[in-house]
């Protein structure tokens, strides 16, 4: 059997994805203040543009720090934010396996299990799905056990054999 992958890779690649966009985007912003800051009419002379210069190289280290601000800050907010998202794409799943697995231990009956298409943890689903139905086949053969255990005569009768072998099946079933 074929297992899926915890986080399918199609997601994972568009997450990463998603990250290296807003970092070019606020590189982008970054350099969009710094030409905005730096965008200066030079005139004619020499004397001039060295002058412009001149003014421009006493405020440069005020125009960086702003602009790697703005990049620090639009960059901070959306990956946050995606984070969020993204984690919600896991916790959402361990959420509801965890509430399952509280209503199974409670004596309740689970249900399949799925998730949303959105969600990360797509192939956690399919193996628990998979161990229910073995507990369930599991706790089946241990039912039949036990009632072919009340249904052995304490003399010994002639259909005891037959039901002992089936015992002996059941137990190798069990451990195995």
């Amino acid at each position: 059997m074929k297992s899926a992958a915890i986080i399918p890779l199609k997601k994972e690649i568009q997450f990463v994805l998603k990250i290296l966009s807003v970092l070019v985007l606020s590189i982008g912003i970054s350099l969009a203040v710094l030409f905005i800051f730096l965008n200066k009419d030079l005139e004619s002379t020499y004397g001039s543009a060295f002058q412009a210069i001149s003014d421009l190289l006493q405020d440069l280290n005020h125009y960086i720090v702003i602009a790697v601000l703005a990049q620090f800050l639009f960059s901070s907010i959306l990956i946050c934010l995606l984070g969020l998202l993204y984690t919600h794409k896991i916790a959402g799943p361990v959420f509801r396996l965890k509430m399952i697995l509280k209503r199974f231990q409670a004596g309740e009956e689970p249900e399949v299990i799925s998730f949303r298409k959105t969600d990360f943890l797509t192939g956690v689903a399919g193996s628990f799905n998979g161990f229910f139905v073995f507990l369930n086949a599991r706790q089946k053969t241990i039912e039949e056990a036990e009632a072919l255990l009340k249904q052995l005569d304490s003399r010994g009768g002639k259909g005891d054999r037959e039901k002992l072998w089936r015992l002996e099946a059941l137990l190798a079933e069990l451990e195995s």
